[in-house]
């Protein structure tokens, strides 16, 4: 019972870091792989975004301190956001905008 307790207020405690997060860092609140097609991204830019990926689940699964969650975020959509070309980041919004 203290198992699937302790387990249910970790989960709501990432949750609750996570919507903290995506409100202070958009615009990525989604993995833009999902629509690269829609995006057109290259190949290039598709391994930029999955390396880009790989490091920061990478930190998460290292972090130790909570509050550094919303650094790495921002750090990573800053990143994927400089990976678009300046079409990408258009059609990006008007995606981000239909959902």
């Amino acid at each position: 019972m203290k198992v699937v307790f302790g387990l249910f207020l970790m989960c709501f405690l990432m949750l609750t870091e996570v919507s903290r997060a995506q409100s202070v860092s958009q615009p990525f609140p989604f993995d833009p792989m999902f629509w690269a097609p829609t995006l057109k991204l290259s190949q290039e830019q598709q391994r930029k975004i999955q390396e880009i990926n790989s490091k920061f689940y990478t930190q998460l699964k290292a972090i130790t301190d909570r509050t550094l969650f919303p650094a790495y975020l921002q750090s990573r959509n800053a990143q994927i956001w400089d990976t678009f070309h300046t079409r990408q980041k258009r059609r990006w919004e008007k995606i981000m905008t239909r959902l």
